[in-house]
């Protein structure tokens, strides 16, 4: 059975996201050890 879900590996601190290409962004444990997560969080919601 393929599967509906596909995902995008990348470094969330230098990497661009891709615009309006997510339903959904995981990343379970990551943001509490970034000191820049507010603007990683600012681009994930973009």
């Amino acid at each position: 059975m393929p599967s509906s879900v596909s995902y995008l590996e990348f470094d969330v601190t230098t990497d661009e996201f891709p615009r309006a290409e997510f339903d959904l962004v995981h990343s379970r444990f990551l943001l509490q050890h970034l000191a820049e997560r507010e603007d990683v969080l600012d681009r994930m919601i973009s």
